[in-house]
């Protein structure tokens, strides 16, 4: 079968989709691990866990726009959505970051090696 434009569209459209899916996976992944660590800032991750899975659902429903029998559950994590929050080399730093931008205060450094060591294995 001949690769035509539309086809190719379509095939790039999906490996969006796949990403952001993968994405917020990855994100929701972190959410859950770090919510025990952190309880005086269970209400900000709890809004940002409910954000991410609307937008996690409304994924799902545009992949089986494309195929009913695709299953957004069945794609695995990533951590590119730690990108936007600093370079991938520095990913400790994108991590404070993000916690930073979900409006949580500044952590003591104990309290940040803690989540750091939760949390490293899953923003590789």
């Amino acid at each position: 079968m001949a690769l035509t434009m539309t086809r190719t569209r379509t095939q790039k459209a999906l490996t969006h989709l796949a990403k952001a899916v993968a994405a917020a996976h990855g994100e929701l992944e972190l959410l859950d691990a770090i919510v025990p660590l952190l309880p005086d800032s269970s209400e900000a991750l709890e809004r940002r866990r409910s954000h991410l899975l609307a937008d996690r659902d409304a994924l799902y429903l545009t992949l089986r726009q494309f195929d009913a029998e695709l299953d957004g559950g069945d794609i695995g994590t990533s951590p590119d959505w730690l990108k936007a929050y600093g370079p991938g080399n520095k990913r400790r730093l994108a991590l404070a970051a993000y916690l930073e931008a979900l409006g949580i205060p500044p952590l003591t450094p104990a309290v940040f090696e803690r989540v750091w060591r939760d949390a490293r294995a899953l923003c590789r």
